[in-house]
């Protein structure tokens, strides 16, 4: 059960132990105080070691920039993969998939929100009447936040008279 303990943490207080706690402060703290210590090293030392600076800034620089190209080529691909999946037939696939047990799946659609505007709510539920699954298959849940309540309960009154 003490496994258990650990999967329920959202923050330093739901730790027990006080070295555990004093553990994850510094973990949190270390990305933030890395960066700042970068950044003021950096200012500090171009006066003792301005060559050794230099270097660090030329990396730095060239790291980001591959690494800038790396993310670049990944999110091509990924548009590209996204464009070959919107071409797809799903319905069709379905259908040939053997025992056609497909059809006693229904799915849930959660839109999160929090007063967006009605105009993209509204897109978004035309999306799901526009597309080709059975709509008696789809559980659609329009969630937000307790203090947005009544913007959502309005926003979902419109919805259910016809969006307009």
């Amino acid at each position: 059960m003490e496994e258990d303990y650990y999967l329920k943490i959202s923050k330093v207080s739901d730790l027990k132990n006080p070295k555990e706690r004093i553990l994850y402060r510094l973990l949190e703290i270390f990305p933030g105080a890395l960066s700042w210590a970068t950044l003021i090293l950096v200012v500090f030392l171009s006066w003792k070691l301005p060559l050794f600076v230099a270097i660090f800034i030329i990396f730095f620089v060239l790291y980001w920039f591959f690494r800038t190209i790396y993310f670049s080529f990944h999110l091509r691909s990924g548009y590209k993969k996204m464009r070959e999946n919107e071409k797809t037939d799903w319905m069709q696939k379905l259908s040939k998939l053997p025992g056609k047990n497909w059809q006693n799946i229904y799915h849930l659609v959660i839109l999160p929100m929090y007063k967006e505007p009605f105009e993209i709510v509204r897109a978004s539920f035309l999306s799901l009447v526009d597309c080709d699954y059975p709509k008696e298959k789809m559980i659609v849940v329009l969630a937000c936040e307790e203090r947005a309540k009544g913007y959502t309960k309005e926003t979902a009154s419109k919805i259910e008279k016809g969006g307009k």
